[in-house]
């Protein structure tokens, strides 16, 4: 186990499961794991990867917590960090699915679209891109992503009015390919992998590298905006809305939640 990341073997299929209870919230140290346990997988032979996370929750998406306290520096090197794990994830050179193993929210949906396929538990969970809730403009590659999935108009349902979706109506509007009951999340991810891999393989790789060039274009450096990204976090709008959340007293940070 590397940190927060834990990794295992499904045959040819590498699981690199996110486990940072309670909400599985992303910091710049759990980017960093995930991107370099990502990377030493594929080079050590991984023929597929699945990301998963912990009951309950795939991960709550930045950890508002850490970033009530950041300063601008803090805040840029969480971007820099979430940016390369999604450029890891967006050149992932093998199927690459996402095990939503319950609540996948905020960045985290961004990097669940950057995947090849998406199976989500049964149950009250939610897929949601709160962005545009927080006062943020989403990233390039998740609105490309969400509008190559759904279409124009209920993608503006989803990124602008930022709207929490159950795992039926996420497989009903093709976010998400597949649901399942919450402890077969993984073993049906790892099932759609290999299925992937029971096809020629330089015919399928080469298709998938094809159909998601467009995709993989959006999250190219200086498409990541994280200048643009730390400036609107530290702006009144923001940080007013991040109050509403996050309450800091004497020192103790308190999660008001949404």
């Amino acid at each position: 186990m590397n940190g927060a990341i834990a990794q295992h073997s499904h045959g040819p299929v590498v699981e690199l499961q996110l486990d940072r209870r309670p909400a599985n919230a992303l910091n710049r140290a759990v980017c960093d794991q995930w991107t370099a346990a990502l990377r030493d997988a594929v080079r050590g032979g991984a023929e597929a990867i699945v990301l998963s996370g912990a009951s309950g929750v795939f991960s709550s998406g930045a950890d508002l917590v850490e970033m009530a306290r950041a300063d601008r520096a803090g805040f840029t090197e969480f971007c820099r960090a979430l940016g390369a794990l999604s450029i890891e994830i967006a050149h992932c050179p093998v199927p690459i699915a996402a095990a939503l193993t319950g609540h996948c929210l905020g960045g985290a949906s961004g990097l669940a679209l950057l995947c090849d396929a998406r199976i989500m538990a049964i149950g009250h969970y939610r897929f949601r891109l709160n962005y545009v809730a927080m006062g943020l403009v989403p990233p390039r590659y998740a609105s490309r992503a969400v509008e190559r999935l759904v279409g124009p108009g209920p993608a503006a349902r989803l990124l602008i009015g930022a709207h929490a979706v159950l795992p039926d109506e996420a497989r009903a509007l093709g976010l998400v390919d597949r649901t399942t009951a919450p402890g077969e999340v993984v073993g049906a991810a790892v099932d759609w992998c290999r299925r992937q891999l029971a096809l020629p393989r330089t015919a399928m790789l080469e298709t998938r590298r094809r159909l998601r060039a467009d995709l993989v274009a959006c999250v190219a450096p200086d498409q990541l905006e994280i200048e643009e990204t730390t400036e609107r976090w530290f702006s009144a709008e923001v940080q007013d809305r991040l109050a509403k959340l996050v309450t800091v007293r004497e020192g103790h940070v308190i999660t008001d939640g949404e």
